[in-house]
């Protein structure tokens, strides 16, 4: 989407009735005597007809009170009248004549030696530059009437008025974190002084806008939706204020592939701004530029090409030459689509030139244009030309690979490095996978919430596929370990690296209690914006939103996330790390850490094939694997046929030897897998070798997010009860019989401590979470398929979310998640399957077991009941849940009953160390005391006899 722009009156808003007009006024005043209050009234009138969008009228009333009065005889007044005209031709688009009209009031403000209204001058002057792309001109101004208000100990209202447009031009000039701190200064003064009616809603428009360009989505869309609800309160939804709010929001919807959403508020505020503004002028243009946009992403392309030939024919009128600059670059993009490339060049060479005329060489702006320069010559195979398309991109991104603190467009640097991938020589393509690399690492630190991170992550997908692909193809050819290395490297940056780098967070300051302490502060905080957004989820998701709660929390959100994200700074200026701080480890490091009996499987889902990896303490395996989408089908087929109970012989032995046989060690037992998107969906353990044997049987099979997790250095844990279950009876269609008698029984075995029905609610868990070595959770749960943040544990009488748990303290060595569907969920792009289960991992959990379907609630207490009795056996973890499986197949007779759907489950995930005997029973403590007791017996014998 176009840059947009946003131009704040510089009186404060107020509302009115649009009864008024030029007739009314002139009627009103047509005999009375033009002395000072008169005029004053007068000008004031025309300011009402220029707020309520009458600007004709406005200007009109202006020039009729020209004629009244002699402008000689009056400096004030003459001042007073051309300040007011200023304004108005502004919003009439004629900013030249704006700027010499606001130079004239300066001047006789000056002779007038009037502070206030000299440094009110400077600003409209500094306006009037700035829509005439004067940027240079623009700054000057701005930080003129900014110190000047300063010096005058302006109110708060006024300085913010001078931030705000110091903001603007921070963010055309791409400086986007100076835009956002100077936009939040001008939040922080209107909150100071509430006496005048604010633009809080401008302001919070902008800041949305210019996380736009950072592509932070999650931030845009809360600022973007506070500016929507203050600014329909305040304005209405038919006024042209609320047009831009309308923009900026339709422009997040677009980018989060919302487009219908889009396209109605870009209809709607063109609307509003073909009556206020008429159709020729630039903000009539910006709206049927924005509508080329949506339409073009929507592969309308004809449609694109007539609504952005619409906004040129307009901007011919109004003659922007930044807004042509944008306009001519879509057009570019748009003929590019309908394959007209010649076309296209020739409005790509128009905007260039207007871009560099605004913003000079070393600009966003100006990168963008040469990098669809670089796809045009591309797709014309014209190679010399796309290189010399993609060095003008780099020089104008000011990108330099040593030092990227430079970079002022590292997006569109990420997208030319991809581009340079497709035609560079073999030799040269690690060097740019490096720099993929070290660009990725630069730019995720900026993002800190999870959401965002999320976000990032999707984005990068694509970019980590093809690098993988060439590595593989390269160490099959040269067989030179760098390329597998660099692979292995590559998987991990896009595998559940969010994860990882939470846990390797953690994991590095446990012993530093000031670092904790900070940490802690980031935690209660996300914990709280969490909430806040889980709220505001299920009241606007309900039948009857109110709206009054929705304004409140979207109002707090924004709070929140302020004070967060000075916590989240605190906390890495401490602990001395950024917030994405991932230990990538190497193959060596992995194969250290193995034991003779260990394997690792790590997959990958690439562009078209799964990619796979085998490591066991002495060697390593780098494999393409099957066809990715063949795959998918196979593992859809076999979830399917689980959860009917049908037959599935043929699909296990086929994902056997498509996922399994070409890769794994048949000597190490204890298998490690590393699942990628939907693999994970599907147990390994009921997969079938060609001998027809289920690999539950031969192996203990343990599953991992994250390949770096095995490498974190165990923490010692106090804990004061070994085991504690939670369970609920409930009622209705939700009676769950079993569950309560499972930890019953378990707890029985493992001298544990029970929270039953009232008792289980998530104050209990979240306390047991903290001091209990193993924490069982037989309770309902259930999916939400629209967000998997709210997927549920059901409580008692209350719903625990996966939202609500990632910002908790978890603590346990275990939690067993006896409920249905816990280790599945809808998957995000380049981080894996997001769970109940991934929600207790992120906490702290150090592993889960969990389901992967609706288990059925008889056959489940039985497993579980083994389960504990194996570990009980100072078994891995692994080894006692296959054993558990085992048990029940051999123990159950029905033929049907040993279907997979009944025993395969619950999967372990995260740490599979076993839980030691002596941490379950006191049978080696009752041992140790027999032994002592038997001692004293002989030695008081002893003695007695001696006597």
């Amino acid at each position: 989407m176009p840059r947009l722009f946003f131009f704040l009156l510089l009186i404060p808003f107020i509302g009115f009735s649009q009864d008024y007009n030029l007739s009314n006024y002139t009627q009103q005043f047509n005999n009375s005597t033009f002395n000072r209050q008169t005029v004053i009234t007068i000008n004031e009138k025309s300011i009402v007809l220029k707020q309520n969008g009458n600007y004709q009228d406005a200007i009109d009333l202006n020039n009729w009170l020209l004629e009244k009065i002699n402008t000689k005889d009056s400096v004030f007044l003459a001042a007073e009248i051309f300040h007011t005209r200023s304004r108005i031709q502004i919003d009439l688009g004629e900013y030249n004549k704006a700027i010499a009209t606001a130079k004239s009031s300066l001047k006789k403000y000056t002779s007038l030696k009037d502070k206030e209204n000299i440094a009110a001058l400077n600003n409209i002057i500094g306006v009037g530059y700035y829509f005439n792309s004067q940027l240079d001109s623009t700054l000057h101004y701005y930080n003129k009437s900014f110190f000047q208000k300063k010096e005058l100990n302006a109110s708060p209202w006024k300085l913010a008025i001078s931030a705000y447009n110091l903001g603007i031009v921070y963010e055309d000039l791409a400086k986007y974190d100076q835009a956002i701190a100077t936009y939040m200064e001008a939040v922080d003064l209107l909150l100071i002084d509430t006496s005048e009616t604010n633009f809080l809603s401008e302001v919070y428009l902008a800041i949305g806008n210019t996380y736009k360009h950072k592509n932070d989505l999650v931030k845009a869309l809360e600022f973007t939706t506070l500016a929507l609800n203050e600014g329909l309160e305040k304005y209405g939804n038919d006024n042209p204020n609320i047009s831009f709010v309308f923009e900026s929001y339709a422009g997040v919807q677009q980018a989060l592939g919302n487009y219908e959403v889009s396209k109605k508020y870009i209809y709607d505020f063109i609307k509003i701004r073909e009556k206020y503004y008429g159709k020729n002028h630039k903000w009539t243009a910006q709206g049927y530029s924005d509508l080329a946009e949506i339409l073009s992403v929507q592969k309308k392309n004809d449609s694109a090409l007539w609504a952005i030939n619409k906004a040129i024919t307009i901007e011919k009128v109004v003659k922007n030459e930044a807004d042509f600059g944008d306009i001519y670059f879509l057009k570019s993009h748009i003929l590019t689509e309908l394959k007209e490339y010649n076309n296209a060049l020739s409005s790509l060479k128009l905007s260039k030139e207007f871009h560099k005329k605004v913003y000079g060489e070393i600009h966003k702006n100006s990168a963008e244009a040469f990098l669809q320069e670089a796809k045009i010559y591309s797709l014309l195979n014209e190679k010399e030309s796309l290189k010399r398309s993609l060095q003008y991109t780099y020089q104008s991104a000011n990108y330099s690979p040593q030092d990227l603190k430079t970079v002022n467009a590292p997006f569109v640097v990420l997208e030319a490095l991809q581009l340079q991938f497709q035609f560079e020589e073999d030799s040269s393509k690690i060097n740019l996978i490096n720099q993929q690399i070290d660009l990725i690492n630069y730019i995720k630190k900026f993002y800190r919430t999870h959401d965002a991170k999320l976000f990032f992550n999707s984005t990068t997908n694509a970019i980590i596929k093809e690098a993988i692909t060439f590595c593989y193809l390269q160490y099959k050819k040269t067989d030179d370990l760098i390329f597998a290395e660099k692979a292995f490297e590559l998987i991990q940056l896009n595998s559940n690296s969010i994860l990882a780098e939470e846990l390797q967070t953690i994991n590095t300051f446990s012993g530093n209690t000031e670092e904790k302490e900070a940490y802690k502060s980031v935690k209660d905080l996300r914990q709280k914006w969490a909430q806040i957004n889980q709220e505001l989820f299920y009241e606007e998701s309900s039948e009857s939103p109110n709206k009054k709660n929705v304004d409140s929390l979207i109002k707090k959100r924004v709070v929140i996330s302020r004070i967060l994200d000075d916590a989240i700074l605190s906390f890495e200026n401490l602990a001395n790390k950024s917030s994405a701080q991932l230990k990538i480890v190497s193959l060596q490091e992995v194969q250290k850490k193995l034991n003779s009996s260990q394997q690792v499987l790590q997959y990958f889902i690439g562009k078209e094939y799964i990619y796979g990896i085998q490591i066991n303490n002495n060697s390593f395996l780098f494999q393409q694997l099957s066809n990715s989408e063949k795959t998918k089908t196979n593992i859809d087929i076999l979830r399917s046929s689980i959860i009917n109970r049908s037959e599935s012989n043929e699909v296990e032995q086929l994902l056997f030897n498509a996922l399994v046989a070409p890769i794994i060690s048949e000597t190490n037992k204890e298998l490690i897998i590393i699942p990628d998107s939907f693999i994970g969906y599907i147990p390994f353990e009921i997969l079938k070798s060609s001998a027809n044997k289920l690999m539950v049987e031969e192996y203990r099979i343990n599953y991992n997010p994250a390949i770096s997790l095995l490498l974190l250095n165990e923490q010692e844990q106090n804990y004061t009860t070994d085991w504690t279950g939670f369970a609920c009876s409930y009622q209705g269609n939700q009676v769950l019989p079993k569950g309560i008698e499972e930890i019953s029984n378990i707890s029985e075995s493992m001298s544990g401590t029970t929270f039953i029905n009232e008792k289980a609610n998530s104050k209990n868990l979240f306390k047991q979470a903290q001091q209990s070595r193993i924490l069982h959770l037989a309770l309902h749960g259930k999916i939400n398929k629209e967000n998997a943040l709210y997927s549920e544990l059901l409580l008692n009488n209350e719903a625990l979310t996966a939202s609500q748990i990632y910002n908790e303290k978890i603590e346990s060595d275990l939690v067993v998640l006896s409920a249905c569907e816990t280790g599945y969920g809808t998957i995000q792009k380049g981080e894996g399957i997001m769970s109940l289960s991934r929600a207790f991992t992120f906490a702290g959990a150090s592993s889960t077991v969990m389901s992967l379907w609706e288990v059925p609630d008889l056959e489940t207490s039985k497993i579980m009941q083994s389960f504990y009795q194996h570990l009980q056996n100072g078994e891995l973890k692994s080894e006692a849940l296959q054993n558990a499986k085992l048990d029940y197949l051999k123990n159950t007779n029905d033929t049907l009953l040993k279907h997979p759907f009944y025993w395969a489950g619950f999967v372990i995930t995260g740490d599979n160390n076993p839980i030691t005997k002596n941490e379950f029973s006191y049978g080696w403590w009752i041992f140790s005391i027999l032994i002592v007791l038997c001692l004293l017996i002989f030695w008081v014998s002893f003695k007695r006899k001696k006597t």
